[in-house]
């Protein structure tokens, strides 16, 4: 048996007037009539309307809704495929624009073509976005989240593009993953380095004696040894000093 369809045309909009209800009436009981029939006769019926359709129920409960579409639905024209939809009983296609005028609950995930496509009509160009402790989303400056290096660990370099590091009350530098003279601490370049193997220089990028201080073209290193310690100045000995 071919496909069976069934308009309804009403050209005075939201209801349907006591000729159009009959007609109507006449229309659904035939409907029945065909559900009767072996489902590979009704499998291809279809019900449509030209105008604006109305449903008055207002009874309906969850397991008997007042409007029940079981099949794929797609509202707007139609067209060989659909970008993202998958083709099946229950899917919705809204191919045009929708409007939820009350509120909106998504239990599955939700895709997006791009973050560009995402229009929120409020909030200042570079603020972000966070949770509220009352779960809904809320704009913050990024200055008010601050680094949070309370509880960071970092997995590369940490830079500070130039800036500064205030209020330390103190800092352990632990040298792992730093080898040989390798510098573990280094202010400013050459103005105060620490080295991995433990010399330390002052003005001096790479020092080769325990303590090193160069200035004015002037370098006074100290070296201890076994049972003094020498004291150099330019590495020229000028003087020991014993317990």
């Amino acid at each position: 048996m071919g496909r069976i369809e069934f308009w309804i045309s009403s050209g005075s909009g939201a209801y349907l007037g006591a000729a159009s209800r009959f007609a109507f009436s006449f229309f659904f009981i035939l409907a029945a009539a065909c559900c009767l029939l072996p489902a590979s006769s009704h499998a291809q019926t279809e019900l449509g309307s030209e105008d604006d359709l109305t449903v008055l129920g207002t009874n309906g409960t969850a397991l008997d809704p007042d409007t029940e579409i079981k099949g794929f639905t797609v509202f707007g024209s139609t067209q060989t495929s659909y970008t993202g939809a998958v083709v099946g009983p229950g899917n919705v296609v809204i191919n045009g624009v929708l409007a939820v005028s009350s509120g909106a609950y998504f239990v599955g995930n939700s895709t997006f073509p791009a973050a560009s496509e995402i229009f929120i009509n409020d909030g200042s160009a570079g603020q972000l976005l966070r949770r509220h402790t009352a779960g809904h989303l809320e704009w913050t400056d990024s200055a008010a989240l601050g680094d949070n290096l309370g509880d960071h660990t970092a997995t590369q370099a940490l830079n500070m593009a130039g800036n500064a590091v205030d209020n330390v009350s103190s800092m352990t530098v632990t040298g792992a993953g730093v080898a040989g003279s390798d510098p573990l601490f280094r202010v400013a370049g050459s103005t105060m380095t620490v080295l991995n193997n433990g010399n330390v220089g002052v003005g001096v990028d790479a020092p080769v004696n325990k303590f090193e201080v160069q200035a004015n073209a002037t370098t006074f290193q100290v070296n201890p040894q076994g049972g003094y310690v020498s004291l150099m100045v330019n590495g020229v000995e000028v003087a020991r000093m014993r317990q």
